[in-house]
């Protein structure tokens, strides 16, 4: 998407989509969890005030940030 985005005339389609999420996690030693509770909070937070979602459509043209069913 974000190719596409930055050269719509670059003649690329996407040839298939899926409806599969794609995770992204941080790793952290487990026994850690006041820098767990932080990370949680921070993302909570961006998520609360929109900056995911901002983010999301800047690089990729579309919100990104949020799946169905979560």
């Amino acid at each position: 998407m974000d190719y596409i985005k930055n050269k719509p005339d670059a003649g690329v389609k996407i040839a298939a989509t899926s409806d599969e999420v794609s995770r992204t996690a941080f790793l952290i030693r487990s026994d850690d969890k006041d820098l767990q509770e932080a990370i949680n909070d921070a993302l909570k937070k961006l998520e609360d005030e929109g900056v995911l979602k901002e983010i999301s459509e800047k690089y990729f043209g579309k919100d990104i940030s949020t799946q169905a069913g979560e």
